[in-house]
């Protein structure tokens, strides 16, 4: 990221002598040593068509005093609304400082955000640093883009006779009558697990909405109604919540839900922007990341040649927030890819959905991998400095593709595997063929050498195509759990790795899910896409702490692949010892540590877990 001199113009020259005069000892910490500097902002610097009601997010590469943080030390000044008070927050990281501003930006602003040196908890100041961003001219309007009605012309699924166990026949006592029939049609020794889903119409009707948990059987084990409006992505996650996305205009977010099945939380996006409905993800360190959505008006025909000079153009958003909630990351689609990327849409038209991201996926530690169905692309994407890695896929697409003919096309719920691999539901709206039809689809990435080799997928006999929406899951027997969308023909398939099917499910026709899975409880604790984190794990698993940085007391959580003797120790910046936490022999599991470090001195720390052949560290920071 350019940094912009203080005497670059005049505005920022007076910015600089402001600086000086609310505080005076700004020209003297310059001399001091600055060798800290910014890594990332939100918004980005230069952005344009920002949310007045944006909050700004500078993130730095070392972690910041607190006591430090001063309203002072920052200078947000909006070229038509003046000089802004806020709110300073240090974000839980430790090196994200947020302004929250007292009142919203005017439309169409130009905006100027300036700092000077703070100090950080090495006793190093921060470089200061300045950027600037226009607010959009006009108000920012909340998209309720949905998923598009299923056209289904690939051939059907002929209807299977009986046997079958309809759900409200297995227990007609205990459903409601506007619960949907749910059919099983195969049955072959099934993994085990329950299975979680939604269900929901794209047309209006008197039929009922649920979120569902049923066994391999069809036997209800949990239904609740969600009309007038319908629920999406309903499952469980591994911090121990049920999530789903509540459709109704009034709430239009996600709700958390205890053991339970209690409301106990809710998420939403921040800025002004929509909550988009396709993706929640909790993350290792407590914090969670969701998509979320933006209209704006746009003159097309500077971008493309056939385009309208008046369209709606939808735009999607990534947003990380802290355990405390904090944003501490935006990503706006409108900053990275062009209005003439999208691979399919029609550029005439008075609406254009330029991205239709519909899932995320935390890669490692410092990547998203975002899916984005209307630019047939998957994207990976710095979570630390917000810039793209690589893009797969689509018009920039930058891989070879091998034993893959086909080429994936508007696919959705792109995961990572603990193989390594990738997997999705390839809805297949645009391949190559005479007819449209849907798979599941694993490729090997070789992320150097740019290659993409198809290593496995699964066709549906005979084929069947969902136009919107799908998942595909991998279990830890090695089946594949393919939720199919908008098919009328079959609802989901679990196919073996021999490929035969294990277990097949329809609702009646019109009735769809957006997404299923299947989990057993052990796989709910510490899971990773589908597989029991309690299994057993050739290496150890060691999170950040949590809260960090902290004041007294903090929690480290780590799995154990197989029983190992198990040592978990704590070290100052001197690498002295300071404290055991743990030494001894322990079984494969979740668990977690409790640091009391009440009275210890303020600083940085470290801390080691070991099973006798492998180390992995972190650091952690006490901040009283």
């Amino acid at each position: 990221m350019k940094q912009i001199s203080f005497y670059s113009s005049p505005r920022l020259l007076i910015y600089w002598i402001l600086l000086c005069a609310i505080n005076p000892n700004w020209i003297d910490a310059q001399t001091a040593k600055n060798s800290v500097g910014v890594c990332y902002t939100y918004p980005s610097a230069n952005a344009s068509q920002v949310s007045a009601k944006t909050t700004i997010g500078v993130r730095y590469a070392g972690a910041i005093l607190k006591s430090s943080l001063q309203t002072k030390y920052f200078v947000v000044s909006g070229n038509s609304s003046g000089i802004h008070s806020g709110k300073l927050t240090l974000a839980l990281d430790g090196r994200t400082v947020i302004f929250t501003p007292d009142q919203n930006f005017f439309a169409g602003e130009k905006v100027q955000v300036s700092t000077s040196s703070l100090t950080c908890v090495n006793g190093e100041g921060t470089i200061p640093f300045s950027f600037g961003f226009e607010v959009s001219k006009t108000r920012i309007r909340p998209s309720t883009l949905v998923h598009p009605a299923p056209t289904n012309p690939a051939p059907s699924t002929p209807d299977l006779q009986p046997p079958f166990f309809p759900s409200n026949e297995s227990s007609p006592e205990s459903l409601p009558d506007d619960f949907p029939t749910i059919r099983i049609l195969k049955s072959n020794s099934p993994a085990p697990g329950n299975i979680y889903m939604d269900n929901f119409k794209f047309t209006r009707n008197d039929s009922g909405t649920y979120l569902i948990v049923m066994d391999n059987t069809g036997n209800i084990l949990f239904q609740h109604s969600t009309w007038p409006a319908f629920a999406q992505d309903f499952k469980p996650q591994p911090n121990g919540m049920y999530t789903y996305f509540d459709a109704d205009p009034s709430k239009f977010k996600f709700y958390g839900l205890d053991s339970n099945f209690i409301v106990v939380d809710s998420f939403e996006a921040a800025n002004g922007y929509s909550t988009d409905s396709h993706e929640l993800i909790f993350l290792p360190d407590g914090g969670y990341a969701l998509l979320a959505q933006v209209d704006e008006m746009v003159n097309m025909s500077k971008y493309v040649s056939d385009g309208d000079t008046s369209v709606t153009v939808a735009e999607g958003i990534i947003q990380e927030f802290d355990a405390a909630k904090n944003l501490i990351f935006e990503w706006r689609s409108r900053d990275h890819f062009s209005y003439a990327d999208p691979t399919h849409e029609n550029f005439a038209q008075p609406f254009l959905d330029l991205t239709h991201c519909n899932s995320l996926e935390l890669d490692n530690d410092s990547t998203f991998l975002l899916s984005s169905r209307s630019l047939d692309e998957v994207t990976k994407i710095d979570r630390e400095t917000g810039n793209i890695v690589w893009r797969w896929g689509g018009k920039h697409n930058e891989f070879t593709f091998v034993d893959d003919p086909l080429i994936f096309s508007h696919q959705h719920a792109v995961r990572r595997l603990l193989n390594g691999n990738i997997i999705m539901f390839d809805n297949g709206n645009f391949h190559n063929t005479a007819m449209p039809f849907s798979r599941a689809v694993e490729y090997k990435l070789d992320e150097k050498a740019k290659t993409a080799t198809q290593v496995w997928e699964y066709h549906h006999d005979p084929e069947v195509f969902g136009n919107a929406m799908g998942y595909v899951q991998r279990l830890k027997s090695g089946n594949s759990f393919i939720c199919w969308g908008s098919c009328d023909s079959v609802a989901v398939t679990e196919v073996k790795p021999d490929g035969s099917t294990a277990l097949e499910i329809r609702f009646d026709p019109g009735i769809y899910t957006y997404r299923a899975f299947k989990y057993t409880k052990n796989d709910i604790a510490g899971m990773r896409e589908g597989v029991d984190a309690t299994s057993p794990s050739p290496s150890l698993q060691l999170q950040q702490n949590y809260p960090n940085p902290f004041k007294g007391s903090s929690t480290i959580n780590f799995t154990i692949g197989v029983r190992s003797p198990i040592s978990l120790e704590v070290f100052n910046a001197l690498g002295v010892k300071v404290k055991t936490l743990f030494n001894g022999i322990v079984d494969a599991g979740s668990y977690s540590a409790k640091f009391d470090a009440a009275q210890l001195p303020n600083g940085i720390y470290f801390y080691e877990i070991t099973d006798g052949t492998t180390a992995l560290t972190r650091m952690m920071i006490l901040s009283k």
